[in-house]
């Protein structure tokens, strides 16, 4: 019950991710290399089909309508750790933290 409170609340999005299977498929197979992984957009570390992770260049937080959410021009391939590591940052202040970082 509190779930469901929470999300009448608006504390919980109605749908979490929510992309059909294409979307995450497609953006894997253009991300994807000759060796069946594919590159983190962020740190360049290897990832394979099972363990990518979609992420918003534009945070969800910043976004207000379900078509800028569900854009598939907002979304990247990359690993779990950066997708934690970028939270809601923008792209631009995540990127430049990398670059800092090395």
């Amino acid at each position: 019950m509190g779930w469901i409170r929470a999300k009448k609340s608006g504390k919980i999005r109605a749908k979490k991710g929510g992309y059909n299977r294409s979307t995450y498929i497609n953006l894997f197979l253009n991300a994807r290399q000759s060796d069946q992984t594919a590159p983190c957009h962020y740190c360049k570390a290897r990832v394979t089909a099972a363990d990518f992770v979609l992420d918003h260049k534009i945070p969800v937080s910043s976004l207000s309508t379900r078509e800028a959410i569900m854009d598939p021009n907002n979304l990247v391939v990359c690993c779990r750790s950066c997708n934690i590591l970028k939270g809601t940052q923008s792209y631009e202040d995540f990127i430049k933290q990398k670059e800092a970082h090395g």
